[in-house]
């Protein structure tokens, strides 16, 4: 009579374990804060992954399943590092509070109604001021400030109202407000060749000057006296 091995299967703990971190990765790949663990979970799925690849060597499946893990959280990782920079770019663009800048680069001191014909093809102006805009929600005045973007180039470019900045006499920046109608004020837009958008932004400080950044450095690249 033959004899029947009676051989139990390994369990692949290191695939399991993998897959599991994958799994949990990826449900908070996109929560703020949540993320960066998301990040370290990812790592760790792809070392229980790799270890898991090299304890299996002679059984496919399991083999089949520990690669499938390791896949998995390496997809993870490149999802959460890209919420992960886009929340930053956000946060970046987004943030309000005085910052400095250096007010000696690229200054034209223009009046308001001058245009500006940038190096990136956009052309910007600042069409009018008014001061003492008051809203019935919030009990300060507001500097009203009109401008228009046109894009001249061949490419679609994005704008954004935190290229426009708000400068005091103490040569601080600060983004425009989102007040007023919401109709009427400046909105992020995609500006294709040959199209222009205007709008209007808001400041409560007391503005001397109008600023358009640009690149990475945020360099004034036009600038106009509203004193």
């Amino acid at each position: 009579m033959a004899e029947i091995d009676n051989v139990k299967p390994t369990k692949n703990g290191y695939a399991i374990a993998a897959l599991v971190l994958a799994l949990v990765a990826l449900v908070f790949s996109w929560v703020p804060l949540f993320n960066i663990f998301s990040g370290i979970l990812c790592v760790i799925g792809i070392a229980l992954g790799i270890v898991g690849i090299v304890k299996i060597v002679k059984d496919e499946g399991k083999k089949a399943f520990s690669i499938t893990a390791l896949i998995l959280n390496v997809v993870t990782l490149f999802v959460v590092l890209f919420f992960q920079a886009s929340l930053m770019v956000a946060m970046h663009r987004e943030a309000e509070g005085a910052q400095p800048i250096d007010y000696s680069v690229s200054s034209f001191d223009l009046s308001p109604g001058r245009s500006v014909d940038l190096d990136n093809g956009l052309t910007v102006s600042v069409n009018y001021v008014n001061r003492g805009v008051v809203y019935s929600y919030r009990d300060e005045d507001f500097v009203e400030v009109a401008v228009t973007i046109k894009n001249n180039s061949d490419e679609v470019i994005d704008t954004y109202p935190t290229d426009w900045r708000a400068l005091d006499a103490d040569y601080y920046s600060s983004c425009f407000e989102y007040v007023g109608a919401a109709e009427e004020i400046l909105m992020p837009c995609k500006l294709h060749p040959g199209a222009e958008i205007s709008g209007k932004l808001y400041s409560s400080e007391n503005v001397v000057e109008v600023l358009y950044v640009t690149g990475v450095n945020e360099s004034a690249a036009a600038s106009w006296n509203i004193r």
